[in-house]
């Protein structure tokens, strides 16, 4: 699970009274993140952050691709990172705290609104049934879509209804980010409904199911689950990939069958990777346990392991595996570590949505590591895995074809 990045400034940010102390502490591990100096303790402080909010998350965003940090450090870096860690922490702490001075301007204002937000609430009830379900144009054009058992589409990346009804669980919306809320008096006889998330090129999000547990989804995935959980069960379906933070429950494992691989836990943390083009799934485990089953074979993980399962003969093989490289998705970077120029190629098309093409066959070993930001131009990363030895890319005029040919 994800260390606090103290309980003190946590508990501050979440009462809205985050001070210069606490930003300015975020801050040099946001620049430590960026200089690759970071320890995994750091790392794990910023997950915490990130966790709390979507608009966190986008804050984040907007820091790290900021034209103001992006000079300063590409400056300090040529300077052997000998870093001036009052002026860089000084820009990203002031951001942050404008971020906050926004939060506690929009609370104090919508006290004074909710007065009047009172005399409508019973019209609005009435009228949009909590429910406001964006056009199908919009919909269709979105990033992040919600499908609802009843098949309505809702943009997740557009507009969040405050609340929707959704039978067996109440889904709220908190700060951008959807928690599920299992009725209590619900009647467990009846038929469980399910919902989707899926995330087209480009998208991201994470939301909490109704049993607690937490999930984040990376670009081109989906993941199908019960509004309330029934039964001694808790399944969910996933394809594409995922991170857990599964609530325990140990009357009721938790199962997430992935393409054609089964994954059951009790309560942990771990990364799935099960995209339909890619010839095997990988899981990788960041703390508790899990039983990896495919085609009849069972292994079991412990933390920092890893596993494979190859889809074609259903064999998996465990190792020992890099957390780092496997979870860096979800601080906004692309970690390679000898990765097939191929795999990093399908990484890119799914985040960028382009396409590839081989002018000339390479020759000899293609493999690269490195370290890249998401929210950067894809040209930066290409120009980088160029530079360390490989092909030449070229862009064409609308954007979304790269061809390939050898150095």
């Amino acid at each position: 699970m994800s260390h606090p990045l103290s309980i003190y400034a946590v508990s501050l940010y979440k009462m809205g009274l985050m001070d210069y102390r606490d930003a300015k502490k975020l801050a040099e591990i946001i620049i430590k993140i960026r200089l690759e100096k970071a320890t995994a303790e750091e790392r794990e402080m910023l997950l915490s952050w990130l966790d709390e909010s979507e608009s966190n998350r986008q804050t984040y965003k907007n820091i790290i691709t900021g034209e103001t940090l992006l000079k300063r450090l590409k400056l300090e870096e040529k300077l052997n990172e000998s870093l001036d860690w009052e002026a860089v922490c000084g820009v990203v702490a002031r951001k942050l705290m404008i971020k906050e001075f926004g939060r506690k301007a929009i609370f104090a204002t919508s006290i004074a609104a909710g007065c009047i937000a009172l005399m409508f609430a019973g019209w609005l009830f009435l009228s949009q049934h909590n429910e406001k379900e964006l056009p199908a144009s919009l919909a269709e054009n979105s990033k992040v879509k919600l499908v609802m058992g009843s098949g309505k589409v809702i943009s997740l990346d557009k507009e969040i209804p405050d609340s929707i009804d959704a039978s067996a669980a109440l889904i709220v919306n908190n700060e951008g980010e959807l928690v599920y809320k299992a009725k209590e008096n619900h009647e467990q006889k009846q038929p469980e409904v399910k919902n989707k998330i899926v995330t087209e090129i480009g998208g991201e999000y994470s939301f909490v199911l109704s049993d607690g547990t937490k999930v984040w989804l990376n670009a081109l995935s989906e993941i199908e689950f019960p509004v309330n959980f029934h039964g001694d069960k808790r399944i969910v379906n996933l394809k594409g990939e995922g991170f857990f933070e599964v609530a325990h429950d140990s009357k009721r494992p938790f199962i997430v069958h992935s393409l054609n691989q089964t994954i059951q836990v009790l309560g942990t943390s771990f990364n799935i990777k099960a995209y339909e083009n890619d010839r095997n799934i990988y899981t990788t485990l960041i703390e508790g346990s899990l039983s990896v089953g495919s085609g009849g074979s069972t292994v079991m993980l412990k933390p920092g392991m890893g596993s494979v399962c190859q889809r074609e003969t259903n064999e998996i093989t465990t190792s020992v595996a890099n957390t780092d490289f496997a979870t860096a998705w979800r601080t906004g970077y692309f970690m390679f570590n000898n990765a097939d120029l191929d795999e990093i190629l399908k990484v890119l098309s799914r985040w960028y949505g382009v396409s590839f093409i081989y002018d000339k066959p390479l020759a000899g070993s293609n493999t690269f590591s490195g370290r890249f930001s998401k929210y950067g131009d894809i040209s930066t990363t290409l120009n980088s895995i160029n530079l360390t030895g490989g092909p030449k890319f070229k862009i064409d005029s609308e954007g979304k074809t790269i061809h390939i040919t050898p150095e």
